[in-house]
Order: structure tokens, then C-alpha cells, then sequence
């Protein structure tokens, strides 16, 4: 009898959609997930859709060796990251950089690119969301 009840109590949880939240030390992971891309077609997220896109393309430069990421405005809600010469395996920022807010908290990304040296890179991302702020800043 206890072990039909025991069933019944578990059958009722799977019903109910389990919500789990990851952090990361202080931050909270927004979104994570892996993208791999076309080659020569941007890399675009619309992270709240209607406030704000970030944009990721990849260039080389055939005169360095040295890779870059390179940060820019445009418009007034879209960043556009350029990536210079991520053309290894695993290439990536070691430390959260911080791009905006979302829902008045710091938004962040940690990423790491992958190339084959032909095709799309695939890349692998983590946002983050940091502390509250105050008036957008």
C-alpha cells in the first residue's frame, strides 16, 4: 500500500514542470547552448527580443597571427562582436565581459569558438546575468 502511494506522489510530480536554475559562483546562467554556424553568415541572438541583439561575425586577417575580439555599437540596440582569426581549436574569453542588461541585472558572456579552417565556426556560449542595476548602468 505505502509503495502504490509512493507511485502516486511521483506520477504527480512529473506532471508539474521542474524548474532548475544554474549558477555560476555569483551569476546566474541566463542561457547556455552551442551554435554552429554557416560560413560567412553572422551569428545573431536576440536576447529580449525587442531591446537587444548581439551579433557575431568572423574575419581573418592574413598579415597576423594574433587572434581578437573586437566590440561595437550599432544602431541603438545591436552589438556587434568581431572576431579576428578564430580560426583554432577553442579559442575564448576566460573571464565573463560584460555587454548590457537584461531585466536590470548585468548581462554577460563567456564563449568558445571552434574552426575546422573551412565552413562555420562553432561556437559554444554561456550568458550570464550579474548583479542588479540601477538605471541601465
Amino acid at each position: 500500500m505505502k509503495y502504490y502511494i509512493f507511485f502516486l506522489f511521483l506520477q504527480n510530480l512529473s506532471k508539474e514542470k521542474i524548474q532548475i536554475k544554474k549558477y555560476i559562483g555569483n551569476y546566474e546562467v541566463y542561457d547556455s547552448g552551442t551554435v554552429i554556424g554557416i560560413e560567412g553568415e553572422p551569428i545573431m541572438f536576440a536576447i529580449d527580443p525587442k531591446n537587444f541583439i548581439v551579433k557575431m561575425i568572423f574575419n581573418d586577417d592574413l598579415l597576423s597571427n594574433e587572434h581578437s575580439m573586437n566590440v561595437s555599437k550599432v544602431g541603438t540596440n545591436t552589438l556587434l562582436l568581431s572576431f579576428t582569426n578564430y580560426n583554432h581549436i577553442g579559442v575564448g574569453n576566460q573571464q565573463p565581459i560584460r555587454l548590457g542588461t537584461v531585466q536590470n541585472r548585468e548581462l554577460l558572456l563567456l564563449y568558445r569558438v571552434y574552426s575546422l579552417n573551412k565552413g562555420g565556426k562553432t561556437v559554444h556560449y554561456t550568458w550570464l546575468l550579474g548583479e542588479e542595476v540601477k538605471n541601465g548602468r
